[in-house]
């Protein structure tokens, strides 16, 4: 938030907690909220709860200042895969008549890789894993298609990972191992042959790693890739 309130126009957030409403605002990324004693005003009185942020984006910065709509819809669907017990509402009124759709997931990030495989022919059913170790929550689903490329997706705490990161090194490293000792178990790699290598093993994958973590830190301001070693 602090970068969208840096490169926008006018911020606006409004807290309701189930009482007063606060009222907080910014112009290009400055403070015009006068604090009373220290706190922000209250705007008026609610029985109802939650917070509502509103900006826009400032035109002498960027060219362009239209949202796309697909693109922001895309980025909520994903959201609501990730996060199965979070409901998510868009709404477009920017045209004559207002476009309105929920997101909601059930089935998180099973739903995810369905979703993503719908049109290619699976090998097998998804194989999900969930854990969690020292506060960082980790979940993992993958599925085989007829297919000569691996898709494995990484996010950390709902953001995605284009460039990928610890925890998809990990992911890779540790499934790789684990199919050769099984390779080996089973008699498919003899005593003398070599192990597989992680991208003969990962072909036709498609995965998706996704972690909750209490402190994470990423390279770059993107964040397009995670450095939390743990």
């Amino acid at each position: 938030s602090s970068v969208v309130n840096a490169l926008s126009k006018r911020l606006t957030v409004r807290v309701k907690d189930g009482k007063n409403i606060y009222e907080d605002t910014y112009e290009q990324g400055n403070p015009t909220t006068e604090l009373v004693n220290g706190l922000l005003p209250v705007v008026g009185r609610t029985k109802e709860t939650g917070t509502t942020i509103s900006f826009l984006p400032d035109d002498t910065i960027f060219e362009k200042t239209r949202f796309k709509a697909e693109e922001v819809k895309s980025r909520l669907h994903e959201t609501a895969y990730l996060n199965p017990n979070l409901t998510i509402i868009f709404e477009d009124r920017r045209g004559a008549q207002t476009e309105h759709i929920e997101y909601h997931e059930e089935d998180g990030i099973l739903g995810f890789i369905r979703d993503l495989n719908q049109k290619k022919e699976a090998i097998h059913e998804p194989i999900y894993f969930k854990g969690e170790s020292e506060g960082i929550e980790v979940e993992v689903v993958f599925q085989y298609v007829n297919e000569f490329h691996e898709n494995v997706l990484g996010f950390c705490n709902n953001i995605y990972n284009a460039e990928g990161g610890t925890h998809l090194t990990g992911f890779k490293t540790t499934f790789t191992t684990a199919m050769n000792q099984y390779a080996r178990e089973l008699g498919i790699l003899k005593e003398k042959d070599s192990n597989f290598t992680g991208a003969d093993i990962r072909n036709g994958m498609t995965a998706i790693v996704s972690i909750k973590h209490p402190d994470p830190r990423f390279e770059g301001q993107t964040k397009t890739k995670l450095d939390n070693p743990d």
